[in-house]
């Protein structure tokens, strides 16, 4: 069994690699597209020095070209590389930088007394630094070469930003680019479970040194932990998501982009970073290694009181259920489908915990069939089919998508089947929508109504059950369809969770072409 699910892994694997392929020729950038940017430049009103932080060590002479080559070939001109060799003992590289910064007066490089590791040699890199906005790059990446311009545009736009990242890739020795990672906008609890922002990354220069550059101690997962201290700090408008493949990883022998494995002390530092982030926010919680090494945070909850308990069946009307809740004395509300088996005993608790955070509007976990397929959990908004589940029919440890099947993060909606929430906050949107009967419509739309009050929507798949039964699903009728896409228009084909880059036919991740 398990070498038949390797393989059938490899041919999905396969497939996935050949529509990136499509999508990358289909996204090839072109001389028109060139011309246009570099005349758009010229309109901006806002054109920033962005200093671009580099810090080197020991790098192969081909990969560290190739990187400042792809800083060089920028088509947005107002950059400043700020290079700091962190005393590499390869005969090649002090020359060579030397060389670089004599031909070109962009590109400055202070070559440290002593080795101090990735932290200190990024902070020497970023005293280099002189422009308004901060860019982070590792030594043997590569930026695309309108990534620069994407991010100004985006600055012009949006002139608040203080954070902007991209969506990105992993760049082989041969030049192929594989695994992409098409990104969702701000998702903290994601953020919490995986470093799912990661490259490429910009911030106001102000911002960054106010929260005190890079610590020593947080090697590996150095850049994560800065970022976690400066989005503390901000308003959700204050970060923005581009959605383009701007940075390409390299994935080199010895590199994390290769083998996770390959720092490993990185994994343990960044449970750390999360834990004292934790306690800067004065969250009650814990964060523990899960699969794939990743991290999963676990609140602690003061309600001693069960919950009230919902079928979802709806066998009662929608205005009678509503009676039913709004009457509640319990603190919670959870819906538990009558035919679920739960699939761990500490279920409960895992909903619980995230339902009675303040800024968490509601919970929801993961449904699976007998063959462990995904049936039922979170859902993307806006599909051709109104609303999708997540991963539907994909085994519940894919892990292809940034994680986002394994871990917490955040989502538009989630359903029905296993969901909790706060009592108060059934309340204060009035409840379920009346005019919607279909059980996957009625949670999508008091999910958005809670998000649009600003209350997190999360996903929690260790609250994990098992349907052992096939139930044929009735869509939802024609106008319950048009009142809802009346109501929502705003998220079709554009959940913040989801990505455009992404085939809104359904919710399974499926590259657009």
């Amino acid at each position: 069994m398990k070498a038949l699910q390797k393989l059938k892994a490899r041919i999905e694997g396969r497939r996935r690699q050949r529509r990136y392929d499509a999508w990358v020729r289909a996204h090839h950038l072109t001389d028109e597209n060139e011309r246009e940017m570099r005349s758009r430049i010229d309109s901006f009103s806002k054109r920033p020095t962005i200093s671009i932080i580099l810090p080197v060590f020991n790098t192969d002479d081909r990969w560290l070209r190739k990187c400042i080559e792809s800083v060089k070939g920028q088509i947005y001109p107002h950059w400043q590389l700020c290079i700091a060799d962190d005393r590499s003992t390869r005969d090649f590289i002090k020359p060579l930088l030397q060389e670089l910064a004599r031909d070109d007066d962009r590109i400055i490089v202070e070559f440290r007394d002593a080795n101090g590791h990735i932290s200190a040699a990024s902070n020497t890199a970023l005293a280099l630094a002189s422009g308004e906005f901060v860019a982070l790059l590792d030594h043997d990446d590569e930026l695309s070469p309108d990534a620069l311009f994407w991010i100004v545009n985006e600055l012009n736009d949006h002139p608040h930003a203080k954070l902007i990242y991209s969506d990105e890739d992993v760049i082989g020795e041969s030049g192929r680019r594989r695994s992409p990672k098409f990104k969702p906008d701000l998702s903290p609890d994601l953020l919490r479970s995986v470093n799912y922002i990661n490259h490429l990354t910009v911030y106001r220069r102000d911002v960054i040194e106010a929260a005190g550059g890079f610590r020593v101690g947080f090697e590996g997962s150095q850049d994560f932990d800065l970022l976690l201290r400066v989005i503390e700090k901000l308003q959700e408008d204050e970060v923005r998501h581009i959605p383009r493949v701007l940075f390409h990883w390299r994935a080199a022998k010895g590199s994390v982009a290769e083998n996770s494995d390959a720092k490993s002390y990185a994994h343990e530092n960044a449970r750390r970073a999360i834990r004292e982030h934790l306690e800067r926010t004065g969250t009650n919680a814990s964060v523990e290694a899960t699969d794939f090494d990743l991290h999963r945070v676990r609140y602690s909850t003061s309600v001693s009181a069960r919950p009230s308990d919902f079928s979802v069946d709806l066998k009662q009307d929608v205005t009678s259920l509503n009676q039913s809740i709004l009457n509640s004395k319990d603190a919670i509300v959870c819906f538990v489908d009558g035919d679920l088996e739960p699939l761990n005993s500490d279920w409960f608790d895992d909903l619980l915990g995230f339902a009675t955070q303040n800024d968490i509007g509601i919970v929801g976990g993961r449904v699976i069939d007998r063959d462990g397929r995904v049936i039922d959990g979170p859902m993307i908004v806006g599909t051709s089919q109104i609303v999708s589940v997540a991963f539907d029919g994909r085994s519940y440890r894919s892990p292809d998508a940034l994680f986002r099947n394994c871990v917490i993060g955040n989502y538009s909606a989630v359903s029905l089947s296993s969901m909790a929430l706060r009592t108060d906050l059934f309340r204060e949107v009035e409840g379920f929508d009346e005019k919607l009967k279909d059980s996957r419509l009625l949670s999508a739309d008091i999910c958005l109504r809670l998000s649009e009050l600003g209350y997190r929507i999360v996903f929690n798949p260790f609250a994990a059950f098992r349907q052992p039964r096939t139930k044929r699903r009735i869509a939802p009728s024609k106008g319950e369809s048009d009142h809802f896409r009346a109501k929502w228009g705003k998220y079709f084909d554009n959940d913040p969770f989801y990505n455009p880059n992404l085939s809104y036919d359904d919710g399974t991740f499926t590259i657009k072409l």
